[in-house]
């Protein structure tokens, strides 16, 4: 009886330390798997704010593009004068209007620089010592919301 007593405890004790050996590699094994987890949820919120700075990034340009379109069109236009108009959706600050020959330009209808509003037109009067101001350039220029000075060429021809 003392064999089947010893057989018993052995057998007994070898139970219990695999029910612990398998507990052991049961609770690593669930930590390796947690600090997986833990590591994949870190990578995707890496990936998600560099996709959102991206996103941000893309929209920032988007706005800067659309601030410099364009701002201003020949409204109409004759030997004499033409009507520049503000067309860029916004109101303009700063806004000066020079031709590229000195003195072509007799009178402008709005003491500038000055702020334009959206749709406002400004009549440029030429001289009457130019002959044919359909070709001349005309440079319009305003402050940018954005910072800086922005300009635009306008001509008839």
């Amino acid at each position: 009886m003392s064999d089947w007593l010893m057989f018993a405890l052995q057998a007994g004790l070898l139970v219990v330390t695999g029910v612990a050996a398998w507990a052991a590699w049961s609770q690593a094994a669930s930590a390796k798997r947690s600090r997986e987890n833990a590591d994949a949820a870190a990578l995707r919120a890496d990936e998600f704010q560099q996709r959102a700075v991206s996103a941000a990034e893309r929209q920032a340009e988007a706005l800067e593009r659309q601030l410099d379109r364009p701002a201003w069109g020949i409204a109409s236009a004759s030997e004499s004068a033409w009507h520049v108009i503000n067309e860029s959706g916004r109101d303009l600050q700063g806004v000066t209007v020079e031709a590229e020959q000195k003195n072509a330009i007799q009178i402008v209808s709005k003491k500038l620089p000055a702020t334009v509003r959206f749709g406002e037109t400004i009549v440029v009067i030429w001289s009457k010592s130019f002959s044919s101001p359909s070709t001349m350039p005309i440079t319009v220029r305003w402050e940018s919301e954005t910072g800086g000075p922005r300009e635009q060429h306008a001509t008839l021809a």
